[in-house]
């Protein structure tokens, strides 16, 4: 289940980057979030500095089954929470690969 553990800043260089420093105090289904990431990065290593209003979010998954790879669990989460935000009457879309819009 995603959303186990949930570590919430206003303000972190960046949401992957903290996960990935305290790894060990994390498990399947944690998450870590952020209102602001100063230091994100995006596809091809490209960084960008995300402004209040936004939610960054990284969580870990541990790959128990081999039916799907990566690339299609991001899709498929992506899809999922824009089904979701749509059926509480959010617009809301995809933006390639993995950033969801309002």
């Amino acid at each position: 289940m995603i959303g186990n553990k949930v570590c919430f800043f206003q303000t972190l260089e960046s949401t992957n980057t903290f996960m990935k420093e305290h790894i060990s105090d994390f498990k399947h289904g944690d998450m870590v979030c952020a209102k602001i990431q100063t230091a994100g990065r995006g596809r091809r290593s490209r960084s960008w500095v995300s402004t209040e209003g936004n939610l960054h979010t990284s969580f870990v998954l541990e790959q128990v089954d081999r039916t799907y790879t990566n690339f299609e669990v991001v899709m498929k989460s992506s899809v999922a929470i824009v089904k979701l935000l749509t059926t509480l009457g959010i617009p809301a879309k995809i933006k390639y690969p993995n950033d969801i819009g309002v």
